[in-house]
This record gives structure tokens, C-alpha cells and sequence, in this order.
């Protein structure tokens, strides 16, 4: 996971200033807390695919969920246990068959909610210094709950007896061959 870690954030260009940022700018982020809860659990629970990942009468139990990561995001406080708790969620995803894809387009609802938030709240230079910050830091997330998933997807293959270099061989096989076929059609 460390390495994983360390390359999101070389790659998004994450950094300690943008903890800060997120923190400084709490207090306004804060207040947004509401409507990233009802936007966020008003598309899962609206649209079918998603909403059935969900049992009867869980959304209030989700939403305190929702309501926490909101305010550990804005506490600036970004230590080992923090990552790994995102790592992790990858693990409860594959459980609860969270798809990646379902995982990726509620990290791009929020960005998407909180950009407009940035420039309908802030003057534009520090929308852009508090979205960026935002934006980088929920990338590293998304990438570690999209690792975290498929990394512990494999770990459960291996352990139902797999070797997961029977699987990575099995894999190749497959990918070959369609790429083959993908080819012939183009």
C-alpha cells in the first residue's frame, strides 16, 4: 500500500500544502457537509445499480459514514492510519460488489460538487488553490480504494488456492487472445 501511496501522490502532484489548504478553508468546507451527504446518497439511492448494493434502511448508518471521511478530509491530518483506512474500503467495496466504476463516478460527483461550490463561494484564485487541493487529494483516495479493491481481490483468489502466478499466466492467455480478436475488427 505504501508504495502505491507514494506513487499517486508523486503522480497527482498531492502534497502537504494541499493538506493545509483543507484545513485552513474547514470552517466554509464544513458547511457544505449537508449537501455532499444528500447529493452523494440521493444519486447512489436513485439510481438502480447502485442503490441495490445497499440494504433496507441503511442509508442513515451511511450517511455517518459519509459525514466522517468528510470531516477527517478537512482535518488536515493525513497520517499512515488515514491511507490505509481508504486502502481498506477497497476490501468492504468487494465485499458489498462496490465496482470500481460506481467508486470513480461518486469521486467525480463530489469533485464535480465541490468545484462549483469553490467558484460560487470563493474569489476565483483561491477556488482554484481549494478545488486543486480537493481535487488531488480525492484522486489519491479514489486511487488507493481502486487499488485496494483489485489488490485484495487477488489476495481473495490466492487464498481460495489460486497461485496468482497461474492467474497472471491465465490472464496474459486471455488478454492476448483478445486483443487478437479486437484487432481483426479494427
Amino acid at each position: 500500500m505504501r508504495n502505491i501511496l507514494k506513487n499517486l501522490i508523486t503522480l497527482t502532484g498531492a502534497s502537504k500544502k494541499d493538506f493545509e489548504v483543507l484545513r485552513e478553508f474547514s470552517p466554509i468546507l464544513e458547511e457544505w457537509e449537508k449537501d455532499v451527504v444528500k447529493i452523494f446518497y440521493d444519486t447512489l439511492f436513485e439510481y438502480e445499480p447502485t442503490a441495490k448494493v445497499f440494504q433496507k434502511n441503511e442509508r442513515p448508518a451511511r450517511e455517518v459514514t459519509l459525514q466522517n471521511w468528510w470531516k477527517q478530509l478537512l482535518s488536515g491530518e493525513y497520517d499512515l492510519a488515514f491511507w490505509e483506512h481508504q486502502w481498506l474500503v477497497g476490501l468492504v467495496h468487494v465485499k458489498r460488489e462496490v465496482r470500481n466504476h460506481y467508486m470513480l463516478g461518486m469521486i467525480s460527483r463530489l469533485q464535480t460538487y465541490v468545484l462549483d461550490r469553490c467558484f460560487s463561494d470563493f474569489e476565483p484564485v483561491t477556488a482554484r488553490m481549494v478545488y486543486g487541493a480537493f481535487k488531488r487529494v480525492t484522486d489519491v483516495i479514489g486511487g488507493l480504494i481502486a487499488e485496494g479493491y483489485f489488490t485484495k481481490y487477488l489476495e481473495a483468489v490466492e487464498s481460495a488456492g489460486i497461485k496468482r502466478t497461474v492467474l497472471d499466466r491465465m490472464v496474459a492467455l486471455e488478454v492476448d487472445k483478445m486483443l487478437r480478436e479486437a484487432r481483426k475488427t479494427t
